[in-house]
């Protein structure tokens, strides 16, 4: 009876593992932490950058503000952000000029300069358009200051939902989930409206 059993044993134990040798595909997806994404977000910081070939005033001021007013986010060939402190960060998505944001002030001043840095090369607009979304993140973006070219904050773009602001200290700004920016305690400081 035991060697019934027995043999009973060894084929089940065999003819399973023959037959459930079935390959498990997975993809180990990171767990960001500020740490982490600090990290990450000032890995080949460039400190300063030569700005003096930009304009000091928004060429577009009026109908950029206009079209704010309307919650209008996307005009032309530029895609608008509004943030509730009063700034708006403009994107021209033209070759030269895609991977790179322009901050101003209400009155349509120059604010700051920031330059997108993504995870995959991509020279153009097209390129952009082509490449799945997925593959871009995450990007950095870093933000230097008008005219005086110095670094201020550095960002890191986990997803389309998830991005964590630095000083340029390393001190963690803001936390953005959504169209909501956190502060160091979890309160929301700062909304934004966009197109993206």
């Amino acid at each position: 009876m035991w060697k019934c059993f027995l043999y009973l044993l060894v084929f089940l134990f065999t003819s399973n593992t023959v037959h459930s040798q079935t390959v498990l595909k997975a993809t180990i997806k990171k767990i960001w932490t500020v740490d982490s994404a600090r990290q990450e977000a000032f890995l080949n910081l460039e400190k300063t950058k030569d700005l003096s070939m930009f304009d000091y005033i928004d060429p577009n001021f009026i109908e950029n503000k206009q079209s704010i007013n309307n919650k209008q986010f996307e005009v032309n060939n530029r895609k608008l952000t509004f943030f509730s402190k009063g700034n708006y960060t403009v994107r021209v998505l033209e070759d030269d000029l895609f991977n790179k944001g322009f901050t101003y002030d209400l009155s349509g001043k120059l604010k700051y300069i920031s330059f997108y840095v993504y995870a995959i090369n991509i020279k153009n607009v097209d390129e952009y358009k082509k490449v799945n979304s997925k593959l871009i993140y995450p990007y950095k973006v870093y933000w230097y200051l008008y005219p005086e070219g110095y670094i201020d904050f550095v960002e890191i773009c986990i997803n389309k939902n998830d991005a964590y602001i630095f000083m340029k200290d390393g001190s963690l700004n803001a936390h953005w989930i959504g169209n909501k920016g956190y502060d160091i305690n979890g309160k929301v400081f700062s909304t934004k409206q966009d197109a993206f």
